[in-house]
């Protein structure tokens, strides 16, 4: 049994590339998951540079898995 998976990765992120972020998304076990790219956003600003969003997913991601 997998638990439930949210991945929120910045599309510009120069540390660790978007494309890792997918892959982990992939990767995962969970039939219950999500993936969230942040467009125009980096690695240090993801959850700045997206605040709507990105906090909006995580609600949604938590209805989801609590409903």
């Amino acid at each position: 049994m997998f638990l439930p998976t949210l991945v929120i990765h910045a599309e510009k992120d120069r540390l660790i590339p978007a494309s890792e972020g997918r892959e982990l998304y992939d990767l995962s076990g969970s039939t219950r998951k999500r993936l969230v790219i942040i467009p125009g956003a980096g690695h240090n600003d993801v959850m700045v540079a997206g605040r709507k969003l990105y906090f909006r997913e995580i609600e949604s991601f938590i209805r989801m898995v609590s409903g």
